[in-house]
Order: C-alpha cells, then sequence, then structure tokens
C-alpha cells in the first residue's frame, strides 16, 4: 500500500509554518521541509475526487478571499490622492478590510490543506496553501497598523508578496481545473 501523507500531519506542519515569526532563513527553512514531505507523498489507489468537483471546491474556497480583496481594492481606491498614495483618514477602514481578507485567506488556506484533490492539481494546490500562509500573515501585520509609518511599511510588504507568485499558481490551478479566470461579478 502507498504511503499517504495525511491531511492533519500536513495541516499541522501547515499552521506550524504559518505561526512561524522570525527571520526569512526560518521561515524558508520550514517551508521547505513541509514542501519536501509533501513532494514525496503519494496518492491513495482509489480515483478520489473528479476534477469538475474540485474546480467547484476551489472555485468555493478562493472566492471569499478574492471578493474580499475586491472589497479592499475598490476602498483604497476611494481614499487614493495619486502617485499610489492614499488619504490614510480611512486607515480604520482600510486595516478593517484587511482583516477581512486575512480572515477569509487564513479559511481559504485551512480549506485548501484539509481538501481531497485529484493528483493533476495537488501539489499546486498545497504550494498556494503554502504560498497564502505566509501572504496572510502580512495580511494580519496590516491590519493590525496605527499609523501611517507602520501602515505604508506593512502595506508595501503585503503587495509585494501577493504580486510575486500566487496569480501563478492561481491560473495554473485554474488551467487544470478548467475554470475562468477570477471575476468580481462572482461576488454576492
Amino acid at each position: 500500500m502507498k504511503k499517504i501523507l495525511t491531511s492533519s500531519i500536513f495541516v499541522t506542519a501547515l499552521l506550524l509554518v504559518a505561526g512561524c515569526g522570525g527571520s526569512s532563513t526560518s521561515s524558508s527553512d520550514s517551508t521547505a521541509a513541509v514542501n519536501s514531505e509533501t513532494m514525496t507523498s503519494e496518492a491513495p489507489d482509489s480515483p478520489g475526487i473528479s476534477m469538475e468537483e474540485a474546480g467547484q471546491r476551489y472555485v468555493e474556497i478562493v472566492t471569499p478571499t478574492n471578493c474580499a480583496l475586491t472589497r479592499y481594492s475598490e476602498t483604497e481606491n476611494s481614499y487614493s490622492i495619486g502617485n499610489a498614495q492614499i488619504d490614510l483618514s480611512g486607515i480604520d477602514e482600510l486595516t478593517g478590510l484587511v482583516g477581512e481578507v486575512a480572515s477569509a485567506r487564513q479559511q481559504a488556506v485551512e480549506d485548501l490543506v484539509r481538501g481531497e484533490w485529484p493528483e493533476t492539481v495537488k501539489s499546486d494546490i498545497e504550494q498556494m496553501a503554502i504560498f497564502w500562509a505566509g501572504v496572510q500573515r502580512a495580511e494580519v501585520t496590516v491590519s493590525q497598523s496605527t499609523d501611517t509609518g507602520t501602515w505604508n511599511d506593512s502595506i508595501a510588504q503585503w503587495k509585494s508578496k501577493v504580486a510575486s507568485s500566487d496569480s501563478g499558481l492561481s491560473k495554473i490551478i485554474r488551467i487544470k481545473l478548467s475554470l475562468p479566470e477570477f471575476s468580481p461579478s462572482e461576488c454576492s
């Protein structure tokens, strides 16, 4: 019988990675350890979830985060004063919205990790969950900003993380699951 890395072990490992603070070296080492474990896991002998079911599940999981990001972006645009600067008179509203994104993303990470996925997308889903856990930590930092200096530093770090490779992973997963790109019209 093939070895299986159980969801509970992976969830525990991922949450440990997500909960770790400190230097980027220790976080990278932890992430590498999780990555090497997931790469050696093997699928069960059963066929499992269909690609169509996986696509539906994926959309259900990531849509709340995508919609929370859309709400944040729209509100941020309303506070724009040009040259990529924001009128921070709305810092309470903005930090609250980033907090909503962080909460939605945390739930998405947990659901992505716990879900059953076809082998075609399983490692991509696991990589996205790891990446999103790191982004979520940055979102929590932004949501706790109380002054302009803290806001500017933390928002720059968060936006850098979001822009790095998430869109590539999301696109790969959506292509493999035959899903269209996310559209704000999916938000209710």
